[in-house]
């Protein structure tokens, strides 16, 4: 099986979690590779972006949490409540990867499967973020 095979998988994976961007960047990592470990590498790099954007919205989705407690009295129940389901998410992604890489295999199609789903779900969390702080 070459590399090209898993990128239906691997797009199909980001349509679900509903991450355009991600879909995109899948689909252009493998456009410009020439082999797996190219592959790999542009994922990596794209993983480096997004999770430096989403680190960025973290804080700021902290600060907003915090500014919502304080103007309501709360005590901080709101960023309390964020900071848990950052938590859980990062658990979950780390254990959704494991699983994705564990189905792709050994290798480099298990390591662009797990660099991927890393991706897909990272856009797909920082979506719902921008959602919930939106209201």
């Amino acid at each position: 099986m070459t590399f090209k095979h898993n990128l239906p998988v691997l797009v199909s994976l980001a349509v679900l979690c509903g991450a355009a961007s991600a879909e995109s960047t899948l689909e252009l990592c493998y456009q410009k590779a020439n082999s797996e470990a190219e592959i790999n590498a542009c994922l990596k790099q794209e993983l480096t972006v997004v999770r430096n954007e989403y680190r960025a919205l973290v804080e700021s989705s902290q600060k907003e949490a915090g500014e919502r407690d304080r103007v309501t009295g709360g005590k901080n129940i709101i960023a309390s409540s964020l900071e848990k389901s950052n938590v859980a998410f990062d658990r979950f992604v780390t254990e959704q990867c494991n699983l994705d890489k564990a189905i792709a295999g050994s290798g480099d199609a298990g390591v662009a499967a797990n660099l991927s789903c890393q991706v897909n779900l990272l856009y797909w969390r920082m979506g719902i973020l921008e959602n919930s702080l939106s209201k």
